[in-house]
């Protein structure tokens, strides 16, 4: 086992007496201990900067958290399958630049794409080079079609270990067939990655979790009410098909409660390998460390995880979001 992942998990140890066997109510307001995470295991999802890219400011968050955005940008169920993430508009190179050496001078050194910030790939993956930030993993489209460039692109990029999407892909979640449909293309594309070198992986919104079919999960002949997550995962190779859990996502989907949400990662944690570590303040999306949110536990819990990667749905202000972030995840502050 990497070193650094040794000392993680002694120290998230450490943190556990604060965790272990307390009720629900307390574990989810027990103060939260700093763990620091090994900045080379630390990365950034750059989307999060798609306001600072393009030199614009996000639209105040709405009180509550819109459909479109539980479910990654998708309509909802029962609506069309699901969509990607819109592209960012053109950005100035120059402005690029200047976004990816603050980003590197926070600290950050591990960068997760969704897009190329509106750059032709090549000058994206020069820029990212130049900034000393290693692009580990994408988010891009499940289309089989488009595949295969994806994966060159990724070669452009110098990118690696791991491809992805924020999504499922199609034909979607809004019913029993379509998540089976889904999972074989989702199988589809993992072997072709994994062919390639590239470890494949989807991430989740909330839909996930709330769209629910009747499913022998358990393999016995009896159908339970069963989430499309857990049956994308009964469906797919884990060799190749891993998970990226959005913890704000996750907590949104299990009502907040934070042991249920543990449960269910400790229960999956050889499919989940990495995470999107994302703040929540009540229902809302808040800086990393001033949230509600148990790092420790959730760091524990997900005991297969390979790279904790900060993101924020439309910060007030990236580049200080990110900061406050690294420094909470290093315990630099």
């Amino acid at each position: 086992m990497h070193k650094n992942r040794l000392r993680l998990f002694a120290a998230v140890a450490g943190a556990l007496p604060l965790l272990v066997g307390a009720p629900a109510a307390l574990a989810q307001t027990a103060p939260k201990a700093c763990v620091p995470i090994p900045v080379d295991k630390i990365g950034i999802q750059l989307y999060s900067l798609n306001a600072v890219f393009a030199g614009t400011t996000p639209a105040p968050r709405p009180p509550s958290t819109p459909e479109s955005m539980r479910n990654g940008g998708a309509p909802p169920a029962a609506a069309a399958p699901a969509t990607p993430r819109p592209p960012p508009p053109p950005a100035d190179p120059a402005r690029v630049d200047q976004v990816l050496a603050r980003v590197s001078a926070i600290g950050y050194r591990n960068a997760e794409g969704a897009g190329t910030a509106g750059l032709p790939v090549a000058q994206w993956g020069q820029l990212l080079e130049k900034n000393k930030l290693k692009l580990i993993s994408n988010h891009g489209q499940l289309n089989p079609t488009t595949w295969d460039q994806q994966l060159a692109d990724a070669v452009t990029t110098k990118m690696g270990p791991y491809i992805g999407s924020g999504n499922y892909g199609n034909p979607g979640l809004n019913s029993l067939e379509d998540v089976l449909a889904t999972a074989k293309n989702l199988n589809d594309l993992g072997r072709r990655a994994s062919a390639k070198g590239l470890r494949f992986y989807v991430h989740n919104h909330t839909r996930e979790f709330d769209n629910k079919y009747l499913y022998d999960i358990n393999k016995d002949g009896k159908p339970v009410m069963t989430t499309a997550w857990e049956i994308v995962a009964a469906e797919t190779d884990p060799k190749y098909v891993n998970f990226e859990v959005d913890v704000h996502w996750a907590l949104e989907a299990f009502k907040l409660d934070q042991p249920a949400m543990l449960a269910f990662i400790k229960k999956y944690s050889d499919r989940i390998i990495l995470y999107h570590i994302k703040g929540t303040k009540g229902t809302e999306l808040a800086d990393v460390g001033g949230d509600d949110t148990d790092w420790p536990a959730v760091y524990a819990a997900g005991k297969k995880v390979e790279y904790y990667i900060w993101e924020y749905d439309g910060p007030p202000d990236g580049l200080k979001s990110a900061e406050t972030a690294f420094n909470y995840m290093t315990c630099k502050k």
